[in-house]
């Protein structure tokens, strides 16, 4: 279902065309007749290529497949910039000719696999690359795409420099829909939290952390059982005290579930698992567009103590399109849908009186 609700000085528009709780319903495919990427100012990032290999094969062409991608981003984004470990800066792809020459511009980091299985095999590869392309078109490149499928390979923004690569996983965290709420939107709720929760004075800094995406996972009698969730990572250096600070907050406003638990208590770590799969079968989500992010600023929270309303959540197409999640129970979509459609007139012009914002017969 798609609202677009008005801006200060604009009519509401009642239209609505879909309903959704897919996270994708939205993404554009960059494909031969796709139109071009949204062009940003150049920005500097450090990517982590990280391939999860399925047999010995596979293994033993991770830096073929590394090439390929390279070669495939150069190819379909002229005008970006890839730094090696060494520092020096390539607009082109490479002449590589031997492992050799590869290892000295790129640093392979392998992960085994641990006795019982229940850490898969991965490799890791980071470097620095300089582009006006955001990541999200570049993953979703028609090419890159079925490069990134065959080669099981992800590419993830690393918050640390490439030198930087004693990153753990302390844990994710059940109830939030990792598909519906974007990574810096949680991030920044977290760490306002464990401000709060740890009574932290406002000069105190809480240690550096990344918030991604994840699937965590648990071979359970040969068969692995996963879901979807956001993941907090951090150097290992500053696990400890990030830990403590998270064991202070209140579950009731996070809920989070220790990495540890996947090898000490695996019973309640897979318990965990089902849990929030259950949660995010339990939700749907009402796509709102066309509010920019001033004017949610006035609705955001009182659409939130609407009856049935979980949350309101960011999305990655908010800056561009204005776009916006609504999430509810899927007991009460049905009900919730009908009454936003009958009294969405009425719904906004409550909560710009009670906010103050403007309005004249002509608004509405």
């Amino acid at each position: 279902m798609k609202v677009s609700l008005p801006q200060q000085n604009e009519t509401p528009s009642r239209v609505f065309n879909t309903t959704t709780n897919n996270p994708n319903d939205d993404v554009t495919i960059a494909a031969s007749n796709a139109s071009p990427p949204t062009m940003y100012k150049p920005i500097t990032h450090v990517l982590k290529f990280v391939f999860r290999p399925k047999n010995s094969q596979e293994s033993g062409r991770i830096s073929r497949a590394h090439y390929d991608l390279l070669q495939c981003i150069f190819s379909e984004y002229p005008g970006i910039t890839v730094w090696g470990n060494q520092g020096t800066a390539y607009t082109s792809t490479p002449r590589i000719d031997n492992i050799e020459q590869y290892m000295k511009i790129f640093k392979l980091h392998h992960c085994r696999p641990n006795a019982n299985k229940n850490r898969q095999e991965l490799y890791e590869i980071y470097h620095r690359i300089e582009t006006s392309i955001p990541l999200r078109d570049i993953r979703n490149n028609f090419h890159m795409k079925e490069l990134l499928n065959r080669h099981h390979c992800r590419i993830q923004v690393h918050k640390w420099n490439e030198t930087e690569t004693d990153i753990i996983n302390l844990g994710f965290f059940t109830e939030v829909d990792p598909g519906n709420c974007t990574a810096e939107e949680f991030h920044q709720e977290l760490a306002q939290t464990m401000q709060t929760a740890n009574k932290l004075s406002t000069g105190k800094l809480i240690p550096k952390f990344q918030i991604r995406f994840s699937s965590p996972s648990l071979n359970v009698t040969g068969r692995w059982t996963r879901t979807k969730a956001f993941t907090i990572e951090c150097k290992q250096q500053d696990a400890k005290q990030l830990f403590q600070y998270l064991s202070k907050v209140n579950p009731q406003d996070q809920t989070f579930v220790p990495h540890k638990l996947r090898h000490t208590t695996p019973k309640i770590y897979l318990s965990a698992i089902q849990h929030q799969t259950q949660f995010l079968n339990d939700i749907r989500t009402i796509p709102i567009e066309g509010v920019p992010e001033d004017v949610m600023f006035y609705y955001k929270e009182e659409l939130e103590k609407l009856t049935g309303v979980l949350k309101c959540h960011r999305h990655a197409l908010t800056n561009e399109r204005g776009r916006w999640n609504v999430q509810v129970y899927h007991e009460e979509f049905a009900s919730f849908t009908k009454f936003f459609d009958a009294n969405l007139l009425d719904i906004v012009k409550e909560i710009s009186l009670k906010q103050g914002i403007p309005t004249s017969p002509i608004d509405y």
